[in-house]
């Protein structure tokens, strides 16, 4: 893939993991078994470091291995699951030994905002993201307005300017709720810690690990403006905002490239083509909720697959809700393939259906 992140090879990572996973559980021979599962656990390791969120297939390896060994041996069980579910976790465990004695302190898996950063992305940032995320805002809105704010305060521009158009992109009823003298307050307290960061900005110096005070101060203002919305607003925060973030992730085509959306757009072929891919992308997400009604006690790898790959999708929708199409893109095969086997059973039932009635 094009990307140069790590969604550009996290999609291949998650299929030769399940490949893998797959050849092992239908081996018979148990040292040729044995050997897939030791490759199936190295790339998981792999994939885990590379994008950590994915570590929930993760749960896959000791769903096959107790199916496969329960029954005949418990000391087996035991000791594949230990023997693997190590090996599965070492890079992230290296990398955390690795983290620690650098920092002398816990790092953990996504270390954007330590205390540390002296960009953007401070703990401030994460604070108000984390409020923005409560109607479901788009990413690449809340960048719009994120962004100039940060850019000219650490410049020394505070100007009210930007934070009316921070403001004026919030919901009319956000504003009415809080008042817009209640947020601009919180905003020029927030333009201000980060002219206290602009003196080590300047010179090119990391931020201390303690958290100033003025910044402390802005994260419990956002915190509290949070905490306040999901009280008020539960419906919306619970319901509402991840329905409107799944429809962002599942409503399109998945044809980002310039080609699709600006060189040929307009020509007949080109949107015949993305309407084409539209109703394929949508379909293939709505469909693995669909698939619920259709999980069948014997194909296990078939249920757990779903069954995760929702969880992710649950995920996608509820917690992180900032979308972008590269956080969907390593489970798109399993969507397809799903898809696929999805309508094979639907298939199969009308006929199951059909054959009865012919027969009465």
């Amino acid at each position: 893939m094009y990307y140069t992140l790590t969604e550009g090879i996290t999609p291949a990572l998650l299929l030769f993991y399940i490949f893998f996973l797959l050849k092992g559980k239908k081996e018979h021979y148990n040292k040729i078994k044995i050997t897939f599962y030791f490759i199936a656990s190295t790339v998981f390791a792999y994939l885990a470091i590379t994008r950590p969120v994915l570590g929930i297939f993760g749960l896959l390896l000791p769903l096959f291995i107790i199916q496969d060994y329960w029954k005949k041996s418990f000391i087996k069980t035991v000791s594949y699951l230990l023997i693997f579910g190590s090996i599965s976790l070492s890079f992230l465990i290296l990398w955390e030994i690795r983290n620690y004695k650098i920092t002398n302190q816990y790092v953990g898996l996504y270390s954007i905002y330590f205390p540390d950063n002296n960009s953007i992305y401070r703990p401030t940032l994460e604070a108000f993201w984390n409020f923005n995320k409560c109607w479901g805002v788009e990413g690449h809105v809340y960048h719009s307005y994120s962004v100039p704010f940060w850019s000219a305060a650490i410049k020394g521009d505070t100007s009210k300017i930007y934070i009316k158009n921070i403001i004026k992109t919030f919901p009319k009823y956000v504003v009415d709720f809080y008042s817009e003298q209640r947020l601009t307050n919180v905003f020029k307290k927030y333009q201000l810690s980060i002219l206290h960061q602009k003196k080590y900005y300047d010179t090119s110096l990391p931020m201390p690990m303690t958290t100033p005070k003025i910044e402390l101060e802005v994260i419990d203002d956002f915190k509290q403006l949070t905490s306040e919305y999901k009280s008020e607003f539960w419906f919306q925060y619970h319901f509402s905002s991840p329905l409107k973030v799944f429809k962002v992730m599942a409503f399109h085509s998945n044809l980002s490239l310039y080609v699709f959306q600006h060189t040929y757009r307009g020509n007949w072929l080109m949107e015949s083509v993305r309407f084409l891919f539209f109703g394929l992308h949508t379909l293939c997400f709505i469909s693995v909720f669909i698939s619920l009604f259709f999980l069948q006690k014997k194909e296990t790898f078939n249920t757990a697959i779903t069954l995760i790959t929702l969880a992710y999708i649950v995920f996608l929708c509820y917690y992180q809700r900032g979308i972008e199409e590269r956080y969907t893109l390593p489970i798109l095969p399993l969507l397809i393939i799903g898809l696929g086997n999805l309508l094979s059973i639907i298939q199969n039932n009308v006929l199951s259906v059909l054959q009865q009635r012919n027969k009465t």
